[in-house]
């Protein structure tokens, strides 16, 4: 660490939209080998229930399991920074097992703090840096900032960033 760490924001697969879209559309595919057949609709429905409970068994919920990095936000100085730390997998799929890897000190191009920033502002900064990253990241990784923009606007950055 190069400064003053302040959040840890979770890095995704996949939004959490898409992941339940892509669930449910393998869910449709193991359904399909019943498609024609003379099994009554309240058993097929039992099955897909069933099959819906299996997939969140095996694979946990998308909170926290489909996570394959966090960023690292920090001060340092009048900037904004965030290291990076990933999955260790080259090819990242639904899984139960996970050890993040340290991959970089600097994931984007650091966000500049104004001398006499009101907290408003620094939290702006906070946010386009995390946009920022998003951007480079591998091809729909997704940041899940909203625990960090629902605490955001309540937080004194201006102190917090002071303090030794």
């Amino acid at each position: 660490m190069w400064g003053k760490r302040f959040f840890d924001v979770p890095v995704y697969r996949l939004a959490r939209d898409r992941y339940q879209h892509q669930l449910s559309s393998k869910i449709d595919r193991d359904m399909e080998i019943f498609a024609g057949s003379d099994i009554p609709e309240d058993i097929l429905s039992r099955n897909r229930k069933m099959r819906v409970e299996h997939q969140r068994l095996k694979y946990g919920t998308w909170d926290f399991n489909e996570i394959v990095g966090y960023i690292r936000l920090y001060f340092r100085g009048s900037q904004v920074l965030g290291e990076y730390f990933s999955a260790e997998k080259k090819r990242t799929v639904l899984t139960r097992r996970k050890v993040f890897l340290y991959e970089t000190y600097k994931l984007a191009t650091e966000g500049s703090i104004p001398a006499n920033a009101t907290n408003e502002e620094i939290f702006n900064c906070i946010i386009e840096y995390t946009q920022r990253c998003e951007k480079e990241l591998t091809r729909g990784r997704f940041v899940e900032t909203a625990f960090l923009e629902q605490l955001g606007p309540h937080v004194d950055w201006d102190a917090l960033r002071r303090e030794d």
